[in-house]
């Protein structure tokens, strides 16, 4: 075996010192997961014989109050609306439950009370805010 010069080991050296320097490879990465399903958050129906609060109006009567005839009617004919009252007291999925249903521009009006009126969100058995539906009769009112 025959000996390499010295003027061509150097940079032998140098190739195997970096190579020995180097990190290691990294594994490869897991492939990234799908995302989760969002979970629908459903309100709750406040069953009071079974320990929930139900929500309410933080000052009673304040939709009835709030609530003026669309133009063109001298009274509010009677309204029945369903609507969510979540932890924080937000209202959300409003819908007229009438029967038979009221016509658009009374339903709107009877939103836009309800949305001025803040609420008492309802409770859970131990006595967490839970996210409760709230059914509330409005009207006949008189002429103002």
């Amino acid at each position: 075996m025959r000996a390499l010069p010295r003027s061509a080991l150097a940079p032998l050296l140098l190739t195997f010192a970096a190579c020995a320097a180097a990190p290691a490879p990294r594994p490869a990465a897991a492939p990234p997961r799908p995302p989760e399903p969002a979970v629908e958050v459903r309100p709750s129906y406040a069953i009071t014989d079974a320990g929930w609060k139900k929500p309410s109006e933080l000052e009673p009567g304040c939709v009835e109050r709030m609530v003026l005839p669309p133009p063109g009617l001298q009274r509010l004919p009677e309204v029945t609306v369903k609507f969510a009252v979540a932890p924080d007291g937000d209202i959300d999925r409003f819908e007229d439950i009438s029967s038979p249903p009221a016509a658009p521009p009374v339903v709107a009006e009877v939103r836009r009370a309800v949305t001025k009126c803040d609420f008492v969100p309802g409770r859970e058995p131990s006595g967490k805010l839970a996210y409760t539906w709230m059914i509330l009769k409005v009207g006949p009112t008189r002429p103002r």
